[in-house]
């Protein structure tokens, strides 16, 4: 989903809203921009205060008459119960220029000097704007009792504005904060939650993982403990509570799992037919669920429900996607009698730190066929790299399967798995063992040495040049595809025309395609004088614009210069295939101290200087 299509979501849903304001005194006498502008923080509240009612969001709303700079004020409260003051400054941009600087940085100081004014009570009440003056005495008045306040510049606009030296400046009182909602961060959020699933009742608090102190339901007296070396329990639970906590919930619960409950599979057919039609048999059929949290709680031996500090649910997804699903698409006579007559096993760990529960994750999911890929889905460098191209692309990056649980029309989901690929063969220039050794992406080296995880993902990988790879990947198969159904036509038992004979000559196009991405890389590096990063917005832009003169001249430059290597090395081996040759771990690294060789001569690429 690019900017622009998001601005357009907005903007679409915005304008729905309008009908349940028509009637707002303030909204009538705007113009068209500043109704806009209205409807925008009204979408806002409605997303970021979605447990209220959409008629008391105007409540919230401090625009207005004799205008006193913020623009809403409310409260909500964090996972643990705590009350927050949020303070919401916005800046409203036409379509047309929320991709360029328009000032922004002016305009986050402009307004963090307003929020000091506010903050330290000096801030003069309205004369005539009666939901400020309203709003802002509660402010006060939480502000006294000591409670936390977060101050908010929001705009449709998506610039990079470094505020951590603003922040520091802003207060050195850690129950005061201030944050940035650009663009780019309300695409990240909305994403978050319509497109991946997630539930919170605070979307301005992240991560959405649940923290807070949960009410396990549980069968009294039938339990086993676990005393060390990590405090641990097994409870039997009942459908309605695993119904109740992912209704609450949604995929949230999941948040440090290393994937999502997959919809469709057969596996998901048996767990639904047995709860329904056998609810007996379930716990001797079912695996049940492994959790980790922060604290269990105490409780006496006939408890009915035991208090735990967070959850998350690390082993068990597709059990609690469809107990839920079942359980909310029966009558309530079936509900009954699934309550009655079925019991799943949950263990409750203790977190034990970072690499524990890593480790409890990889081996209590040994049963269920699971790749490398999904064990490092909550790394660093995925979050980084899905971030970025959440934020400057229409890429979704996945990081583990099911991740997105429904896709918008103008994205596409793309695996960290084929961006590695990709990466590899372009980047570290390495097309053999992209081809090969895919199995060894997502090994870490710690594990097993040959790895190439960190080799591929690290603090320097930038999605750009996994972009410019991709993009470039893209353009070669369409060639080869294009060579593959010309060279179809031929009839090779009869005799072939000139030009047949020649196009026969690169049938290695068939094979090569990681080879060609590699020398694109080793002929941008001589053809610009560039950093890599101007290197890759020129590539971006040409596609983005589909103007791939450059691209195709530099496509033919490497499939010419290909096509006399073999010619060379078939006059002093007749004996080479071409489909084999490609294979050959020798074979790339001699072909590209050739290229190296053949471009080093600056005449013969100066007709396709980048």
């Amino acid at each position: 989903m690019t900017n622009e299509t998001f601005y357009d979501l907005i903007e679409s849903e915005s304008t729905d809203l309008s009908v349940a304001f028509e009637n707002n005194e303030y909204y009538k006498k705007q113009d068209e921009n500043g109704k806009k502008s209205f409807l925008f923080l009204i979408w806002f509240l409605k997303n970021y205060l979605p447990e209220v009612d959409i008629f008391d969001l105007e409540n919230f709303v401090t625009e207005g008459p004799d205008d006193s700079s913020s623009d809403i004020i409310f409260s909500n409260k964090n996972q643990s119960g705590e009350e927050t003051y949020y303070v919401v400054q916005a800046k409203w941009f036409s379509k047309d220029k929320i991709n360029k600087a328009n000032g922004i940085t002016k305009e986050v100081k402009a307004c963090m000097t307003d929020f000091k004014l506010m903050l330290t009570g000096n801030k003069k009440p309205s004369e005539i704007n009666t939901i400020f003056n309203i709003q802002y005495s509660k402010f006060i008045k939480h502000k006294k009792e000591n409670k936390k306040i977060k101050f908010i510049f929001l705009t449709l606009c998506s610039r990079y504005v470094d505020i951590t030296d603003l922040s520091r400046s802003f207060s050195n009182n850690e129950l005061v904060s201030f944050d940035l909602f650009d663009l780019s961060r309300l695409k990240k959020n909305y994403i978050e939650i319509i497109y991946k699933g997630i539930k919170t009742h605070n979307p301005l608090e992240e991560p959405y993982n649940p923290i807070l102190k949960i009410d396990l339901q549980i069968t009294p007296q039938k339990m086993i403990l676990i005393e060390n070396p990590f405090k641990s329990h097994i409870f039997l639970i009942k459908p309605d509570t695993i119904f109740n906590l992912f209704d609450k919930f949604g995929n949230s619960i999941f948040y440090k799992n290393i994937r999502n409950p997959l919809p469709k599979s057969l596996y998901n057919e048996g767990i639904q037919n047995t709860i329904l039609n056998n609810p007996k048999n379930f716990w001797y059929f079912n695996n049940g669920i492994t959790a980790i949290t922060d604290k269990i709680g105490s409780f006496h031996d006939d408890a009915d429900n035991v208090s735990i500090q967070g959850l998350q649910v690390i082993n068990g997804a597709q059990t609690i996607y469809n107990v839920y699903d079942a359980y909310k698409n029966a009558p309530e006579i079936d509900r009954r009698k699934m309550n009655e007559n079925t019991l799943i096993t949950i263990r409750v760990v203790e977190t034990g730190g970072k690499d524990f529960d890593l480790s409890i994750t990889r081996y209590t999911n040994s049963q269920n066929p699971i790749s490398e890929r999904d064990f490092h889905s909550n790394d660093d460098v995925q979050k980084r790299l899905q971030d970025d191209f959440l934020k400057n692309t229409n890429i979704w990056y996945e990081t583990r399967q099911g991740e997105f649980t429904q896709k918008h029309s103008d994205s596409y989901i793309l695996t960290n798995e084929v961006f590695g690929q990709l990466y590899l063969a372009y980047f570290v220039n390495d097309p053999l063992s992209a081809k090969q050794k895919r199995r060894l992406i997502f090994q870490s080296n710690k594990i097993k040495p040959d790895g190439l995880y960190e080799l591929i993902f690290n603090e320097k990988t930038n999605y750009e040049d996994m972009l410019v790879a991709y993009k470039l990947h893209l353009f070669i198969e369409n060639k080869r595809k294009d060579f593959k159904n010309l060279i179809s036509d031929i009839d090779t038992t009869r005799k072939l025309t000139r030009n047949q004979t020649q196009l026969l000559k690169f049938d290695f196009i068939q094979y090569s395609t990681f080879e060609i991405l590699a020398l694109f890389k080793l002929l941008l590096q001589k053809t610009n004088k560039d950093t890599a990063s101007a290197v890759n917005k020129k590539l971006i832009n040409f596609f983005e614009k589909d103007d791939l003169k450059l691209i195709e001249s530099s496509y033919n430059f490497i499939t010419d210069f290909i096509l006399k290597d073999l010619e060379i090395r078939k006059k002093k081996n007749s004996k080479i295939v071409n489909s084999v040759l490609f294979k050959n771990r020798e074979y790339y690294p001699s072909l590209s101290i050739s290229f190296k060789d053949f471009i080093g001569d600056s005449k013969k690429i100066k007709k396709i200087i980048y």
